[in-house]
C-alpha cells in the first residue's frame, strides 16, 4: 500500500485578503498566477502538479506544468499562465504529489478570487487616501451644487503616504461606474522627498458629468523598480440638481458651420442656455434666452473650430433662469466627440 502524504492547502502569494487583482499584476508585468505549496516531507523524485477549478464555469480545470521540489525546507511555486483565467471569477486550487510514479497524494483546497482592476476598484496596498478640499459637504465627501457651479477645476490632494520616497511616479485615478464613463487618469508627478503633499487637478468636464452620482478616487504609485501600489479609496458624492439634462449634439450645416444642438424636456421662455466647448482651447458662449421650445442651436466660432478640428472635444450646456436671480445653473451631460466626426 502506498504512502499517503499529509499535505496542507496551497496559498496564493499574489492575493490580498484572498483576492488577486489581475490589473495590478499586469501593471507589474506578471505572466503567471502563482500557487504556493507549503513544505512537506519531500523525497527525491517527487513530482508536483497544481490544479485550479473555475467555480463559476463548471468543467473548467486549469493545470500547472509538472515541477520537482527545489531546495529542501522551502515552499514550492507552481505557475499558471495569467491569460488562462476568466476575470472576476472564483477559484479553488489544490496540488498533487506523485512519488515514484505510482503513489499520488492530493492536498486540501485553497480558495482565491480573481478580479480585474478595470471591472472594480484596485486592491489598496497604501492605507492613505486622497482628500478633496473644495468639497464642503459631509466632511469633505460631498461636492455640493454650490461647490461645482463655481469651480473651474477640482483639486485632489495626495497626502504623505506609507513608503513615500523620491523619484516615485504618482497619479490620480477618477472613475464613475454608474454613468459608464471612461476612467480619467491625471498626468503623473514625480516625488521629490520622503514626506510631502501632492496636488492634482480634475478637469471640470469630468466632475460635471458625474452630477447626481459617485466618483471613486484613488492614487497610484510606481516606484523606481516599477512596482505598482494603489491607495485606499475615497468616494465623492456629487450632489444632484433639479433638471436632468442630456448631452448636446453637433449639427454640421451645408455652409460649413457647426452648431451645438440643445434639447431637453420642458424648455421654456423663462430659461437661458449657454455652452462650454473644451478642446485644445476653450469657448464659452454668451447666454441666450430660450425662444424655441423644441431645440436651441448655438454656433461654434469658426476660429475655435479651426483650432480644434480633428481633436477630441468636450461640450456641455448650462440652463439658467432669465427671471429669477440667484437660481443655480443646471448642467448637462458631456458630449465627447472628435470634431469633424459626425
Amino acid at each position: 500500500m502506498g504512502i499517503i502524504l499529509n499535505l496542507k492547502a496551497p496559498t496564493f502569494p499574489q492575493a490580498v485578503n484572498n483576492v488577486i487583482d489581475v490589473g495590478l499584476q499586469k501593471d507589474q508585468n506578471a505572466k503567471y498566477i502563482v500557487m504556493e505549496v507549503p513544505q512537506y516531507s519531500e523525497a527525491t523524485g517527487d513530482l508536483l502538479m497544481g490544479f485550479i477549478i473555475d467555480l463559476d464555469t463548471p468543467g473548467i480545470l486549469l493545470q500547472s506544468a509538472p515541477s520537482m521540489p527545489g531546495s529542501p525546507n522551502n515552499n514550492y511555486l507552481l505557475l499558471f499562465p495569467i491569460e488562462n483565467f476568466t476575470l472576476n471569477g472564483h477559484y479553488e486550487g489544490y496540488y498533487s504529489v506523485t512519488r515514484l510514479s505510482t503513489n499520488i497524494s492530493f492536498s486540501p483546497m485553497g480558495f482565491v478570487t480573481i478580479n480585474d482592476i478595470s471591472g472594480g476598484n484596485p486592491i489598496p496596498t497604501i492605507p492613505q487616501s486622497v482628500s478633496i478640499p473644495q468639497a464642503t459637504g459631509d466632511n469633505g465627501t460631498l461636492l455640493t451644487q454650490k461647490d461645482y457651479s463655481r469651480l473651474e477645476n477640482l483639486t485632489v490632494i495626495v497626502p504623505s503616504y506609507t513608503g513615500m520616497a523620491p523619484e516615485q511616479q504618482v497619479s490620480v485615478e477618477w472613475k464613475n461606474e454608474n454613468q459608464g464613463l471612461p476612467k480619467y487618469i491625471t498626468d503623473p508627478q514625480i516625488t521629490q522627498n520622503y514626506s510631502s503633499e501632492l496636488s492634482f487637478s480634475i478637469p471640470r468636464m469630468q466632475y460635471i458629468d458625474c452630477i447626481g452620482s459617485i466618483a471613486d478616487i484613488t492614487f497610484k504609485v510606481i516606484d523606481k523598480s516599477n512596482q505598482v501600489r494603489y491607495s485606499a479609496l475615497t468616494r465623492l458624492y456629487i450632489e444632484g440638481q433639479t433638471l436632468d439634462l442630456p448631452k448636446p449634439a453637433l449639427f454640421y450645416r451645408p455652409d460649413g458651420t457647426i452648431h451645438v444642438i440643445i434639447e431637453y424636456n420642458n424648455m421654456s421662455s423663462d430659461q437661458t442656455v449657454e455652452i462650454r466647448a473644451v478642446g485644445t482651447t476653450q469657448y464659452q458662449s454668451p447666454y441666450q434666452t430660450v425662444t424655441n421650445f423644441e431645440q436651441m442651436a448655438i454656433q461654434l466660432p469658426q476660429g475655435w473650430v479651426n483650432q480644434n478640428m480633428g481633436q477630441i472635444i468636450y461640450i456641455d450646456y448650462a440652463v439658467g433662469s432669465s427671471v429669477l436671480g440667484g437660481v443655480p445653473y443646471n448642467f448637462s451631460r458631456i458630449l465627447r466627440i472628435k470634431l469633424g466626426q459626425s
